[in-house]
């Protein structure tokens, strides 16, 4: 293995290099460490979905440099700092994706995603102690203390212990997407409604909410405005024609439907232009999400009518988010079973990556504790005039 200069240096061959050598012991016979299959697969179970790959790039490094800290966000963070934002990037999140591992999340750059945006270290009250997210994160940083003390040999066979993991959920198709509910289809179109209706932030809760429901409809399809320039040139969000591997971009893709989300009044003419980039693109099918309470039906009726005269296209509105619900349920290939599981944990996933806020989660979790009637809690009544 070549030498490094810089003691603490991260080589991205050499962390190719030990990322491969874990990879080929993961598909081996070779005993792997019971207590890093365990902790992978506890991490697994997060429900904020990128604690997985940063335990992932957090043994990856320690792999190829064992005298960097563990719970470094920036390279300028500590005498042992690092970036493991660049090493997920460049190295981990593309070998994942070449090897079909399943890391939980499909961005370039998982460091991106809340709580870690913007931090110096990952510490345990990056979450508030009474968030349903603080235990993950405990378990998290206590897997990370341990991370810290291995030698590169010893993370080696801890990441071989984390792939296997992996690898044996993305080839049985269990992969954490499920999240335990007891609400029913009508309580969970409930929920999402009161998600959309209070608090900060609405148009970054519509597009999660959006692109959970298009996450659900058509899996691992959806290109995002933050990692896609398709999607950013076309709107908010697009479905790509064929499966999106983890870490593409989506730079050349087929776009078979573009999306966009407004939480302001919108008119016909912005209807029209939303139109007339699609057809510039040669996308046919347009969803427009409009969220607010003083939107004009007749504004988007004309323009939907107009973009179809002038651009053959057809452009589908919505201003319920209730209907947005259950058109994707309807959409979706999953029982109704799964699809009222799985729907909560994706959107869950997609308010991470919007970077929404503590309150957006903390509210989110607190809606899906509805009873199986569909009935939101004595306190969230009055936002549904009951």
């Amino acid at each position: 293995m070549p030498a490094e200069t810089n003691p603490l240096a991260i080589s991205k061959g050499v962390a190719r290099a030990q990322f491969r050598r874990a990879h080929s012991i993961a598909e081996s016979d070779e005993a792997v460490p019971a207590q890093w299959a365990q902790r992978a697969t506890r991490t697994g179970e997060s429900r904020n979905r990128t604690y997985t790959p940063v335990l992932g790039t957090v043994l990856l490094a320690k792999a190829t440099n064992p005298a960097v800290d563990a719970f470094a966000l920036k390279a300028g963070t500590g005498p042992r700092g690092y970036s493991p934002r660049s090493l997920a990037k460049e190295v981990f999140v593309p070998l994942c994706a070449e090897s079909d591992v399943d890391i939980r999340t499909h961005g370039a750059e998982p460091f991106n995603n809340q709580p870690f945006f913007g931090k110096d270290e990952i510490h345990r009250d990056l979450v508030p102690a009474n968030s349903p997210d603080r235990p993950d994160l405990d378990f998290l940083v206590e897997s990370l203390e341990h991370a810290d003390l291995l030698s590169s040999e010893q993370a080696v066979l801890a990441l071989a212990a984390f792939l296997r993991v992996r690898l044996a959920l993305s080839r049985r198709g269990g992969s954490s997407t499920a999240m335990p509910t007891s609400l029913t289809q009508r309580g969970l179109e409930r929920a999402a409604a009161a998600l959309i209706s209070s608090g900060p932030g609405v148009g970054r809760r519509g597009k999660a909410l959006l692109a959970g429901c298009l996450d659900l409809a058509f899996p691992r399809r959806v290109l995002d405005h933050y990692t896609s320039p398709v999607a950013c040139a076309l709107g908010d969000l697009a479905i790509s024609a064929a499966p999106i591997r983890q870490g593409d971009p989506g730079g050349e893709v087929q776009v078979t439907l573009a999306a966009a989300v407004k939480a302001r009044p919108v008119n016909a003419p912005e209807i029209l232009q939303f139109a007339e980039t699609m057809a510039k693109r040669g996308v046919g099918k347009g969803l427009y999400l409009a969220l607010s309470t003083r939107q004009s039906r007749m504004e988007l009726d004309e323009g939907v009518a107009r973009a179809a005269d002038r651009y053959q296209v057809t452009v589908e509105v919505y201003t319920d988010p209730q209907a947005l619900v259950k058109a994707a349920v309807l959409w979706s290939s999953y029982p109704l079973e799964e699809c009222l599981s799985r729907l909560p944990h994706l959107v869950t996933q997609r308010l991470t990556e919007l970077h929404c806020d503590d309150a957006a989660h903390e509210q989110w979790s607190g809606l899906l504790s509805m009873d199986p009637g569909g009935k939101p809690e004595q306190a969230l009544l009055p936002l549904f005039g009951a």
